[in-house]
C-alpha cells in the first residue's frame, strides 16, 4: 500500500533518500532564491540609473532650451542695435548736411558782406576795376560790427556743436559695432559648446541606456532559464501542476 505525495517541492517523503534528496533540493532552492534577490537588487540599481539617467537628460535638455533662448534674446538685441546703428548713421548723414548749409550760409553772409562793404566804402575800385557789382540806388547800411560778430560766434559755436555732436555719433557708432561684434562671437562660442556638450551627452545616454536594456533582457532571459530549470527538476518527475498555475511556489 503505498502513500500519497503532494509534491516532491514540499513534503516530506517515507524513505531517507528521499529526505536526503528533499534537503539538498531546499539547499540548492535557497541558493537559487539569493542569485534571484542579487539579481533583482542589480535591477533595481539598473532601474535607478535609468531613472538618474532621464533626469540628467532632462536637465541638460531644459539647459539647452536656456542656451536658445539666451541666444533668441541676443539676436533680438543685435536686430535693435542694428536699427539704433542706421538711425545713427541717418543722424549723421542729417547733421553733415546741416553743417554743410550752415557752411554755405557764412560763405554767403560774408561774401555779401565784403560786397557790401566795398561797395559803400570804396566805389572808386568797383569803377576802376570793374568788378561788375551792381550797386544799389540806396546805399543799404551795413550791419553792425557786433552783429556781424554775433552772427560769425554764433555760426562758429554751431559748427564747433555739430562737430561734437559727429564725433560722439561716431564714437558711439564704432562702440555699438565693436559691443555687437563682441557679443555675437561670445553667443556663437557658448552656443557651439552647448551644442557639442548636448550631442555628446546624448550619445552617452544612448550607450547607457542600450547597455542597460540588453543587460535587462540578460537578466530576464536568466531569470526564465532558472525558473524553467527549478520547475523541471523539482516538479517534472512528480507530475505536478501547482509550481506551473503558481509560479510563486518556485521563489
Amino acid at each position: 500500500m503505498g502513500f500519497g505525495r503532494r509534491c516532491g517541492c514540499w513534503a516530506l517523503s517515507e524513505l531517507e533518500l528521499e529526505r536526503s534528496r528533499h534537503q539538498a533540493t531546499l539547499e540548492e532552492n535557497t541558493r537559487y532564491q539569493r542569485h534571484i534577490q542579487d539579481l533583482r537588487d542589480e535591477l533595481s540599481t539598473m532601474h535607478a540609473t535609468v531613472a538618474d539617467l532621464e533626469r540628467r537628460y532632462s536637465d541638460l535638455s531644459a539647459r539647452y532650451r536656456g542656451t536658445v533662448a539666451s541666444l533668441d534674446e541676443v539676436n533680438d538685441t543685435t536686430l535693435r542695435l542694428k536699427d539704433h546703428s542706421s538711425d545713427l548713421t541717418d543722424e549723421n548723414r542729417r547733421l553733415r548736411l546741416n553743417c554743410e548749409k550752415l557752411q554755405e550760409s557764412h560763405h554767403r553772409l560774408t561774401l555779401s558782406h565784403i560786397k557790401d562793404i566795398i561797395t559803400i566804402s570804396y566805389p572808386y575800385i568797383v569803377d576802376s576795376f570793374h568788378l561788375g557789382i551792381n550797386l544799389p540806388t540806396s546805399s543799404p547800411s551795413p550791419p553792425p560790427p557786433l552783429q556781424a560778430r554775433g552772427l560769425r560766434e554764433q555760426l562758429q559755436n554751431a559748427l564747433a556743436d555739430a562737430e561734437d555732436e559727429h564725433r560722439r555719433r561716431v564714437s558711439s557708432e564704432v562702440s555699438l559695432s565693436r559691443d555687437l561684434a563682441d557679443t555675437e562671437r561670445k553667443y556663437t562660442m557658448k552656443l557651439r559648446r552647448a551644442n557639442s556638450l548636448h550631442d555628446m551627452d546624448k550619445v552617452h545616454l544612448r550607450q547607457d541606456l542600450d547597455r542597460l536594456y540588453h543587460a535587462l533582457r540578460r537578466e530576464k532571459y536568466t531569470n526564465k532559464y532558472w525558473r524553467d530549470y527549478r520547475h523541471h527538476f523539482y516538479c517534472g518527475h512528480h507530475d505536478c501542476v501547482d509550481c506551473v498555475y503558481d509560479p510563486m511556489l518556485l521563489d
